[in-house]
């Protein structure tokens, strides 16, 4: 299995301004954002090889863009989980990985847990309004969360001034 993680931190207003991301398809939007993760290696022996990793946001949404070597379908039959860090502190969420995540999602499952306070609740889609295209083979996917996102009253997405991120795909 392999494992890419990406640490950001940037400001929600700054990236704002410069990175309006649509989930058409059309990635020609995602141009102006930095590549965290560039893998040239074809490691498909490994399984799902995943090629890059970008992420930005606006004010609304978290975006992140995931290409493989090969088209895949991410909504069936693979074992491609998200791991998501929304408080940037280790010590809190799901401690797999080092991550501290908040959010576990599964996208062959079409579900996953919250982590918070020492209990995990099961969500689905609409729980964090993760939309993600396209919906049938590809080899590059574009998949937004809601920053407003709550579940069980508790804010997913905590920003204290600023959107901190750790996000590691396996």
């Amino acid at each position: 299995m392999k494992i890419i993680l990406a640490l950001l931190f940037f400001s929600a207003t700054a990236v704002a301004q410069l990175n309006q991301i649509l989930i058409d398809e059309n990635f020609e939007d995602w141009s102006a954002v930095q590549t965290y993760i560039l893998d040239i290696e074809d490691n498909l022996s490994q399984g799902v090889d995943f090629k890059s990793l970008s992420i930005t946001n606006d004010d609304n949404y978290l975006f992140i863009k995931i290409d493989f070597f090969d088209e895949i379908i991410i909504q069936e039959d693979t074992s491609i989980v998200l791991l998501i860090n929304t408080d940037n502190d280790i010590l809190t969420g799901l401690q797999d990985h080092n991550s501290g995540a908040e959010i576990k999602y599964n996208f062959g499952n079409h579900h996953g847990y919250f982590y918070h306070n020492n209990d995990s609740t099961e969500i689905f889609q609409n729980d964090i309004q993760l939309i993600s295209a396209p919906t049938n083979s590809s080899s590059s996917y574009e998949i937004s969360f809601a920053l407003n996102s709550e579940i069980n009253n508790t804010t997913v997405f905590s920003s204290n001034g600023h959107n901190s991120q750790k996000v590691l795909l396996s």
